[in-house]
């Protein structure tokens, strides 16, 4: 499948989270104009963007699809994930393996083979004893482990049952889990110098921190970077990444945009407005990581909204920030020692 065309919208970096006004297309304030392209068609839910050179995957959680877009030819090749009734919501690269994916299905992790296209090694299954529970976002960290989070069941009317998620780290003796009482596990980002992990709960409405150490992956000392209700943040925070300054760049969930966090001062330094409402996740990618790929969802719009957002579900590729990010890793096997 390759993009009809590219719909391509100026819109602004700014200083601060200040309204910003549409003029013709254009999106016009104070700041630094940037770029933003619709690189993708939309698709109902997508999510979990991972760069690796020239591809970016990521998923259709509402479709149980895995996706991977060719950004040198603009060409998306797309797998369901059999039985192709399960959720998956994360998709990272296996290292040393000729298209191996690490993807959740439901609540479980397992390779995926994109020249096969079928599924092979199960890595284990989180939440046992919860079966209305399943995975969300996941990352490798610096020295490759997987980390992913789980969510509790989303009820109808009143939305996701609190406390029943936990966040895991995959290792050779299969999931280990890290922090419980979890909402919706989402976001998670490191450093440059290693020793920080940035993890976002979305129940909360916080971006957190811990203590991270490379060697052990233990974390400890969890504190608040930013609470985005208490700044005003018109939003709950959704997928992040990091860009090579060490600040945040973090999704806005029924925000229409994406966020810069100086996690020093715990404080919003600049925003990337989007055509939709409902933005997932980021990553960095491009030659040089100056591309920033932000995925969105239609998933929760009336048929109405939908008219009004047509490229709700679309990946979004912007460009012109300035900024350069931080690379994001892949997982080294688990059973490797």
């Amino acid at each position: 499948m390759r993009v009809a065309a590219s719909v391509l919208l100026f819109v602004l970096f700014t200083g601060a989270c200040a309204r910003v006004a549409r003029r013709g297309g254009r999106f016009i304030h104070g700041g630094r104009a940037v770029v933003v392209e619709a690189a993708t068609e939309p698709v109902v839910h997508a999510e979990g963007p991972h760069w690796l050179a020239p591809y970016l995957y990521y998923v259709d959680i509402s479709s149980s699809a895995l996706l991977r877009l060719d950004t040198s030819s603009g060409n998306v090749s797309r797998w369901t994930v059999p039985p192709g009734n399960e959720p998956v919501t994360l998709a990272v690269p296996l290292n040393g393996t000729e298209g191996g994916i690490l993807i959740s299905r439901g609540r479980e992790l397992l390779e995926f083979n994109t020249k096969t296209g079928e599924v092979g090694t199960s890595f284990g299954f989180a939440d046992v004893g919860r079966p209305g529970n399943r995975f969300n976002d996941g990352k490798a960290d610096p020295a490759g482990r997987l980390w992913a989070g789980t969510m509790g069941p989303e009820e109808p009317g009143t939305g996701v049952v609190p406390d029943q998620g936990s966040l895991y780290l995959l290792e050779i003796g299969g999931l280990t889990s890290k922090v419980s009482g979890i909402d919706v596990s989402n976001g998670l980002a490191w450093n440059s110098a290693q020793d920080l992990m940035y993890y976002v709960d979305t129940g909360t409405g916080r971006v957190d921190v811990f203590d991270f150490n490379l060697t052990t992956a233990a974390i400890d000392n969890r504190r608040t970077v930013i609470d985005f209700g208490a700044q005003n943040v018109s939003c709950t925070p959704d997928g992040m990444a990091i860009d090579a300054d060490d600040f945040l760049w973090v999704a806005c969930w029924s925000g229409w945009q994406v966020v810069r966090v100086d996690p020093v001062r715990g404080q919003v330094v600049g925003q990337v407005s989007l055509p939709v409402q409902y933005v997932t996740s980021v990553a960095w990618g491009g030659d040089n990581y100056t591309d920033l790929y932000v995925t969105s969802s239609k998933r929760d719009l009336s048929p109405e909204e939908q008219q009004q957002q047509p490229l709700a579900g679309s990946v979004f590729k912007v460009t012109g920030l300035g900024v350069t990010g931080l690379p994001g890793q892949s997982v080294i096997r688990p059973t490797q020692e």
